[in-house]
């Protein structure tokens, strides 16, 4: 270090402080060798003295700053690290905390359930494919028409799905409840030719004798509102030859709309009536034994006239019907329009229909018993022809508005419906 020799060189040749002003001296003093050259020993010892405690003191102060230098390395890296660990555990928590618990009822998929078939044409035939509908009667796929539209006929009130080529290809119809025969099963054959369901022969009423218990349920479901039919009317269950017979020999015009189940008459004529019938079924077929009776017209009614075969409920209609004609002419009304007429009737027979509801609905009746009965009641409320389904909607707005009595006297004055 030439800069400390230098220094130190100074401060030995400085070390003699001048008296009396001794640079201006021109003369010098006597010196001795042997004293500059131990001067000159001690010079070098003290300098090498200085410059080792110097090295020294140099190597000390690296050590302690480099000690110092590595604590404080080290102070630094257990901070730095130390943060780093709080940072890692925040992070941590935090993404802790977005995650949402798995709670069943807030997934999505439960929330938004999945589409129950996709939007691409080969999933919209195949999804169609599975969701093809049976045919009721022949069991088989309901066929599909060039554009993939289901083709099908289908029963208003039952629900039952079937192919189209069935309503004209000869497939038997129940003539009580209205539905096709299916291939697994085979209807019952009247004598007739009418075709009954299973269902419907359990409470089919077959012969005159069987019919009596139920007319007089009738009776008194008339008497109870004050509408009791004072004279013996004869009933007789005939088959449809008979009845048609009946209806041409009667001359009242609002015999002729539609099919004729009934028939009140009014002119005495000659019947074979129905008293007894074989439930031995041969072939699927009923054998009857008839009488011939001869109604001679002492009154305005002679006799109630009704096809045999029918269950209990819609016999109990057409009976419910063919009194209210039978009240009318006993009561005096023979010149009221056929729609006031029949639709007084039909309402009658949806009163008597809607007790029989009410009634089951507290019994312990079938499950077909209560179906057919509410199938009736729709299928007189859902009629279109005329005078029956027409006159049935004006008589019960009428009879909704003034009661069954006023609605009556009102006809008995004018002959039609209050406007």
């Amino acid at each position: 270090m030439g800069w400390l020799r230098k220094m130190l060189k100074g401060s030995a040749s400085s070390s003699r402080i001048p008296l009396d002003h001794e640079e201006d001296r021109d003369w010098e003093e006597p010196c001795d060798i042997s004293d500059e050259v131990l001067d000159g020993e001690r010079e070098e010892t003290h300098y090498a003295t200085t410059l080792s405690s110097a090295d020294e003191n140099e190597a000390d102060e690296d050590q302690q700053s480099d000690a110092s230098q590595s604590e404080t390395d080290d102070g630094q890296y257990y901070e730095i690290s130390h943060l780093e660990e709080e940072d890692e555990g925040l992070a941590e928590a935090l993404q802790r905390s977005l995650v949402f618990n798995s709670n069943p009822l807030c997934e999505l998929e439960n929330i938004f359930p999945p589409f129950p078939f996709s939007f691409h044409s080969t999933d919209r035939s195949r999804n169609k494919e599975l969701h093809r509908p049976t045919c009721y009667v022949c069991k088989n796929l309901i066929p599909v028409d060039s554009s993939g539209q289901f083709q099908y006929r289908s029963n208003r009130f039952w629900q039952q799905k079937y192919c189209p080529a069935h309503a004209r290809d000869g497939t038997h119809r129940c003539c009580s409840c209205r539905r096709l025969e299916p291939r697994d099963m085979t209807f019952s054959s009247l004598t007739d030719g009418r075709k009954l369901c299973l269902y419907c022969l359990d409470s089919s009423i077959m012969n005159t004798d069987e019919c009596q218990p139920l007319y007089r349920e009738v009776c008194e479901f008339y008497e109870n509102l004050n509408m009791k039919v004072y004279q013996t009317i004869p009933l007789y269950l005939v088959e449809r030859q008979v009845l048609n017979e009946v209806k041409k020999s009667e001359n009242n015009g609002h015999h002729l709309f539609g099919e004729i189940r009934g028939v009140t008459m009014t002119e005495g004529c000659s019947i074979n009536a129905i008293v007894e019938q074989s439930r031995i079924r041969d072939g699927n077929k009923t054998k009857i034994k008839t009488r011939r009776y001869k109604l001679v017209a002492y009154s305005e009614v002679v006799a109630i006239i009704i096809l045999y075969g029918f269950p209990r409920l819609l016999t109990g209609r057409i009976l419910a019907h063919e009194m209210m004609h039978a009240w009318l002419r006993l009561e005096g009304y023979p010149f009221i329009s056929p729609e006031v007429e029949e639709g007084l009737c039909e309402v009658m027979a949806h009163m008597w229909l809607e007790s029989q509801i009410s009634f089951m609905s507290t019994s312990h009746n079938n499950h077909f018993e209560k179906r057919l009965a509410e199938y009736l009641k729709y299928d007189t409320e859902s009629r279109t022809s005329h005078p029956y389904g027409t006159g049935f909607r004006r008589a019960n707005r009428v009879i909704g508005m003034y009661g069954l009595k006023g609605a009556i006297d009102y006809i008995r004055m004018t002959d039609t419906f209050p406007r």
